[in-house]
């Protein structure tokens, strides 16, 4: 996915983040409920990660841009202490598998996700769209690959990436 794509994809999700960003250590945590039976899980290995999965319920949009063609999702939430977020961005709108990693925003697929101190970016790797409902439908899939960390470039694996989002657009 394009540069700029991602871009408009994480400031989507620092909106969604600044309710989570006020609260100092000793503030009451906020947990956000799960509605709408959405949530992303995924396992990652490497860097500062051994085995470490990760669950985001509830707080999630799914959108299509027909002008784009491009469809996006968000999630955000919190693991433990720290704001977490995954994003998902493909070209299109229906299901089947995409790699990572072509030049064409529209026949590939990006999975970035970020917590108060990393943010990780796709390199190789492929999304599975399993389903995509209509307004107001779900949007399910997995995805699975090669990480790199913003700026370093450090290597890490995601496995046993699954989602369910609802769709507002």
């Amino acid at each position: 996915m394009n540069h700029i794509t991602r871009t408009l994809f994480f400031l989507a999700v620092s909106f969604i983040l600044i309710p989570f960003s006020g609260c100092s250590d000793d503030d009451a945590v906020v947990t956000p409920t799960p509605t709408n039976n959405t949530e992303v899980t995924f396992t990652v290995n490497g860097g500062a990660y051994s085995n470490k999965s990760f669950t985001i319920q509830g707080n999630s949009a799914a959108v299509y841009d027909p002008n784009e063609k491009l469809t996006g999702i968000t999630f955000a939430g919190k693991e433990g202490t720290k704001n977490i977020s995954c994003t998902i961005g493909w070209g299109g709108t229906s299901t089947g598998t995409r790699s990572w990693g072509t030049n064409n925003p529209h026949d590939s697929a990006s999975v970035e996700f970020m917590d108060d101190t990393y943010i990780y970016s796709s390199e190789q790797g492929t999304l599975t769209i399993t389903e995509f409902g209509s307004v107001g439908g779900y949007v399910k899939g997995t995805f699975s690959g090669s990480f790199s960390l913003f700026l370093s470039g450090q290597t890490v694996t995601v496995t046993n990436g699954k989602f369910t989002a609802k769709r507002i657009m």
